[in-house]
């Protein structure tokens, strides 16, 4: 371990390796250090690394399409809410009561937060 450098010695699979030269490879269907419950699970080949870039690429896809509906249904509500603010505002105005100026600017209000 001391002849390696820095980033070598922060390397799990320079640590893997160095552990497999001394304390072997696993053995008769058998996990080393894992007591005799624990298999081995199966080495993984380019076939899973490719399908874990196909997962990446669906992922991200699914972020996107997250974040499209996020803003589509932010947009719905700042509009439900400026609908009703109006509601509102023609009510108090139907019952006679002393509407606040800055109350009658609706484009002017706070949007939703989302």
């Amino acid at each position: 371990m001391a002849d390696l450098s820095p980033e070598e010695q922060n390397d799990v699979e320079v640590k893997d390796k160095i552990f497999e030269e001394v304390v072997g490879t696993d053995a008769h269907g058998r996990a080393l250090c894992m007591g005799t419950g624990i298999r081995p699970a199966p080495k993984r080949s380019r076939a899973s690394t490719s399908s874990d870039k196909n997962l990446e690429v669906e992922i991200a896809r699914i972020r996107e399409e997250a974040e499209e509906e996020r803003i589509r249904h932010k947009e719905e509500l700042d509009q439900v809410l400026h609908k009703t603010k109006e509601y509102v505002l023609a009510i108090l105005q139907r019952a006679g009561l002393e509407i606040p100026d800055d109350a009658t600017d609706i484009s002017s209000q706070q949007e939703v937060q989302i």
